[in-house]
């Protein structure tokens, strides 16, 4: 929402839809999916944005490593050539706003706004390398125009990507029933109330 709220503005041949009534009602009706979730949180003292928000944030604290280690815990997660060529969209985007069509300043604006927000997490603490995934819903959409704009050697690399993508899903088949659990780092360091209702939540929902 913050996305497109930035497009809006910073777009004034579109900044004409802040004075119609569709995008507020669109608004409205995304409070309305998501009152259930604020009526429960207001009844429990706002557990859910108080760990967000406040306790995940005082679990950690900055880590110079995670400076590299956010960056490559997206290329291992994406693979390189789709990562790389997310940022690379996102970012000659941004750069070319006043001259980028306003198809491309919309994914741009969307995508880059909540990969930009994690890279600014990172100063206080560690992000984990799935948190930023939604960003790339839209970035790989205005990826994948720029490699239509791109002619042949962008769609061999994107081909060569998906192949790599296809390998890696058929290998995994394999290896991924004989990898042993990943260990939480996080798991000792969450409050023990919150770890509590993880396992009510967990055997509830069995």
């Amino acid at each position: 929402g913050v996305g497109v709220l930035f497009f809006l503005l910073l777009s004034p041949e579109q900044r004409g839809w802040l004075r119609r009534k569709e995008p507020w009602i669109a608004v409205l009706c995304a409070l309305l999916a998501f009152s259930p979730t604020l009526i429960w949180n207001a009844r429990e003292g706002w557990q859910s944005f108080v760990y967000q928000g406040v306790s995940r944030f005082e679990e950690r604290s900055f880590q110079a490593r995670e400076l590299y280690k956010f960056p490559l815990g997206q290329l291992l997660i994406l693979t390189p050539v789709f990562a790389l060529g997310a940022w690379f969209a996102g970012g000659t985007t941004l750069r070319r706003w006043r001259t980028a069509p306003w198809q491309d300043r919309f994914l741009a604006a969307v995508g880059m706004t909540t990969l930009l927000f994690f890279c600014g997490v990172l100063a206080t603490r560690p992000v984990r390398s799935h948190w930023p995934i939604p960003a790339y819903l839209t970035l790989l959409t205005l990826s994948s125009a720029f490699i239509l704009r791109g002619g042949p050697w962008s769609r061999r690399l994107h081909a060569g990507s998906l192949a790599v993508l296809g390998l890696g899903y058929l290998a995994w088949q394999w290896v991924g029933p004989k990898a042993k659990p990943l260990h939480d780092p996080d798991a000792a360091a969450r409050p023990v109330a919150a770890r509590g209702d993880l396992a009510d939540h967990e055997k509830s929902t069995i």
